[in-house]
């Protein structure tokens, strides 16, 4: 056994890192998908999970059947903290860069800061019960305050992914009593439990998520109001290319993330002191957001 005092080479640290973290909210670990996730060759990994097992015996076991790991019985993170905020920062990473692993730290101290993140946090059973879920194709019974209801209201929820808005964490599920997909928010669902066993509705598959599978194209330009080389230093800092004789940025998503795409820029039409501009104004009441 190799101990506790084992010292990963950091870019292997990270994808035990990964793994660690599949295992504890997830509940499996698929190597191709580490592959693919952090670019690595299958012997690569093969090299990492011996070392990893070397190090942390009682963390995973092979699933014969289905080629997999699974926690063991006394799994306990080594590697990864544990926390939800670490899960979702690699999911939201890889989403946002599709970066092979963390990027590199600036010199020297002080050196980079950010705006200050509210405190809100989210339980790491609901979690932990969420992506299982998704993982395994199953549902969930929660309950879910909705910022349209004065109570919270028991729901049966089939989760097939996580959606970040910008500001924060929400389940994509299809719910049953009200017979659509929606986004629910991660931090208002309560007493998370899965339906062990429960058959999945034919309505609850992904391909019938019409508004996830549907894909929209927005172009939003530097505002009409702004001088030539105002407009030049906003596309640039948007990344906008040329079209014609000005700047577009053609940004392609799934349609559901579109009411989310027009809150966090600020988009809205009579919006003055924006700088940018939607193409077609009318398409902010299209996708305007609808909150669950």
């Amino acid at each position: 056994m190799i101990g506790m005092t084992v010292a990963f080479h950091p870019t292997q640290r990270e994808r035990l890192r990964f793994m660690e973290s599949l295992a504890c909210w997830e509940g499996v670990v698929n190597r191709q998908r580490v592959c693919e996730a952090m670019h690595v060759s299958l012997n690569h990994l093969t090299r990492d999970f011996a070392l990893y097992r070397d190090a942390y015996p009682d963390n995973l076991v092979y699933d014969i059947s289905n080629r997999c790991y699974r926690p063991g019985p006394r799994f306990k993170p080594e590697i990864a903290t544990g926390a939800p905020d670490e899960y979702l920062s690699l999911l939201r990473l890889h989403a946002e860069s599709k970066a092979d692993a963390a990027l590199p730290w600036l010199p020297g101290p002080g050196a980079a800061d950010i705006v200050p993140r509210s405190a809100g946090t989210i339980d790491g059973m609901t979690l932990q019960r969420v992506t299982r879920a998704i993982a395994r194709d199953q549902g969930l019974s929660a309950t879910y305050q909705s910022m349209k209801s004065p109570e919270p209201i028991s729901r049966t929820l089939w989760p097939h992914a996580l959606v970040f808005s910008g500001y924060r964490w929400h389940a994509r599920a299809y719910d049953e009593q009200h017979d659509r997909f929606g986004d629910f928010v991660l931090a208002r669902l309560t007493h998370v439990r899965g339906l062990d066993g429960a058959k999945k509705p034919p309505e609850a598959m992904v391909p019938a998520d019409s508004e996830w599978q549907d894909r929209v194209t927005i172009d939003v330009l530097p505002a009409a109001r702004l001088t030539e080389h105002q407009r030049d230093v906003v596309a640039r800092e948007y990344g906008m290319k040329r079209d014609g004789d000005g700047w577009v940025w053609r940004v392609k998503m799934r349609r559901c993330l579109a009411p989310y795409f027009m809150q966090f820029y600020p988009l809205d039409p009579k919006g003055a002191s924006s700088h940018i501009a939607l193409r077609e104004p009318a398409l902010y009441k299209v996708y305007a957001f609808n909150d669950v």
